[in-house]
């Protein structure tokens, strides 16, 4: 007899979380179970107003091994299917008086995830991308993309985008472009020793991915000219900002002052008017309490160890 170890599911579940950033929240109605045929409405929690309630946004970094801080560790369990677990210590919501006054029972767990659809796709958007609402100003950043009819090249894109991290509201049929993408920039600093082809990178505080190819050099190296390859995203404008070089042997002083950032358009959002324009929610889960839990006094605490596992075989 030969053993497969069973990194099909293990594969299947790191790639599902590594797609989907779950958001967590509390549910104050009883749900059905599966196979009624009543479809039930979640109700959830009242938030702000002085409520220690709020929602638990978790990242969709994962892991393989052993637990570790806000990350999903992925394990072969005993009954020998994967399972996850979410961080090294469990998550916590701490009530305040507010949430007391409004006499609620929490049921259950929820866990969702956002959902951005788009069309006309110009294009291509990628996983790790900022994408933000040009008319909102709403941003997430994406952590999958699902692309159902079209294609970029002919503008024709139409799918959807998960994101996470969410601020503000998208608005339904609003342009997408990507957030803090370096258009236009001068040198601040040539520094030495570059070469025509060097490619060095931008480095602002909460930026990435800004590459530039340098075109021209002075008698010592120094860059005085280079064109963009990369816009990154979430820089900004601002004056002797450093860079590193990722191919030849400058020697890091040349510094870039970003002059303008870019307003390409990638895609339309599609999000309809039923959710008021903005992004959407899909329900991943629900996970009931075996008891349900009536929140008082001020500073009762529920706390959820975040796990997920395959179902077992039958």
């Amino acid at each position: 007899m030969i053993n497969v170890p069973n990194v099909g599911e293990k594969e299947m579940i790191k790639s599902l979380l590594a797609a989907e950033a779950i958001v967590l929240g509390l549910y104050k109605n009883q749900v059905q179970a599966d196979g009624s045929v009543t479809i039930d409405t979640l109700e959830e929690l009242a938030t702000g107003g002085g409520r220690g309630y709020a929602q638990i946004s978790l990242t969709n970094d994962v892991v393989e091994g052993s637990v570790v801080a806000d990350k999903w560790s992925v394990v072969t369990d005993a009954n020998g299917k994967a399972a996850a677990a979410y961080s090294n210590a469990v998550q916590q919501w701490t009530f305040a008086a507010a949430d007391v006054a409004d006499g609620e029972t929490a049921y259950g767990v929820f866990g969702y995830t956002w959902v951005l659809p788009f069309k006309t796709g110009t294009k291509e958007i990628r996983v790790g991308d900022k994408v933000k609402g040009v008319t909102s100003a709403a941003t997430g950043i994406v952590t999958s993309v699902m692309l159902f009819t079209g294609t970029w090249g002919a503008g024709t894109a139409v799918g959807e985008l998960r994101i996470k991290t969410k601020t503000g509201t998208f608005q339904d049929s609003e342009n997408i472009t990507i957030s803090g993408s370096v258009a236009t920039f001068t040198i601040a600093a040539a520094g030495t020793a570059y070469a025509v082809g060097d490619i060095i990178s931008i480095t602002q505080s909460g930026a990435s991915g800004a590459k530039l190819v340098v075109t021209a050099v002075d008698g010592y190296g120094g860059v005085t000219s280079a064109v963009v390859v990369d816009g990154g995203q979430g820089y900004s404008a601002a004056t002797g900002l450093g860079t590193t070089h990722l191919t030849g042997a400058g020697n890091n002083d040349c510094t870039i002052t970003i002059a303008t950032l870019a307003a390409t358009v990638y895609a339309a959002t599609n999000t309809g008017t039923a959710n008021s324009g903005d992004a959407l929610k899909k329900l991943m889960y629900i996970d009931p309490f075996s008891t349900a839990q009536l929140i008082t006094p001020a500073g009762f605490a529920i706390q959820y160890p975040a796990a997920l596992t395959l179902s077992a075989s039958s």
